[in-house]
């Protein structure tokens, strides 16, 4: 079997779109109302920076199934009605108009997907390191009068790709997602 293809009789091939039905068990599932309950009262943008960060922090480290989350809420948006619903009212609460309100939704999810993919589809922290090594030797080989930046920044790029596996999300970083999203709808951002 390739590697990178998991199969199961009762989920089928999680790489096919269309034969995913539910591989993310009990154990693993985003829960929306236990992971970060609404708050009536909450600002949008603290709600969906706790909501960003909670998401980070429940795939963080499991890199099979934030793909699998990321294929899911692309092929479903209302995967998840909870998560969908609270999006909705968070985006009308920033001020997002409801004629524009089911394209900014597909943006916003849009952008959730990818903060999975960028944050947490990294591989294990051993894969990370040879990930870093082949990055340094490729910009090493590069004419420095071609690729004046790639080989200025080639000890931070290397330093970030091998970081990256084993940093743990932060709110910080969940913030900086908010931001990108509250920049979508259009509204001011908080300081």
């Amino acid at each position: 079997m390739p590697k990178g293809i998991i199969t199961s009789r009762k989920y089928g091939n999680p790489n096919d779109p269309s034969q995913i039905a539910a591989p993310l068990d009990a154990k693993n599932r985003f829960n929306c109302s236990d992971e970060c309950p609404y708050k009536p009262k909450e600002e949008a943008a603290d709600y969906l920076r706790d909501l960003l960060f909670s998401i980070l922090r429940s795939l963080h480290g499991k890199p099979t199934i934030a793909i699998l989350a990321v294929q899911h809420l692309s092929t479903n948006p209302v995967l998840i009605p909870l998560l969908a619903e609270r999006l909705l009212v968070s985006l009308f609460e920033l001020g997002a108009a409801k004629e524009a309100a089911p394209k900014l939704f597909m943006r916003t999810l849009g952008l959730i997907c990818e903060m999975i993919v960028t944050e947490c589809v990294r591989s294990k922290a051993l894969a990370q390191h040879k990930s870093s090594t082949r990055v340094d030797t490729e910009i090493a080989d590069l004419p420095s009068t071609e690729y004046p930046q790639l080989v200025a920044l080639r000890k931070g790029l290397v330093a970030e790709i091998a970081k990256g596996a084993t940093a743990a999300p932060t709110p910080d970083l969940a913030q900086y997602y908010v931001n990108r999203l509250i920049a979508l709808v259009g509204a001011p951002q908080p300081g």
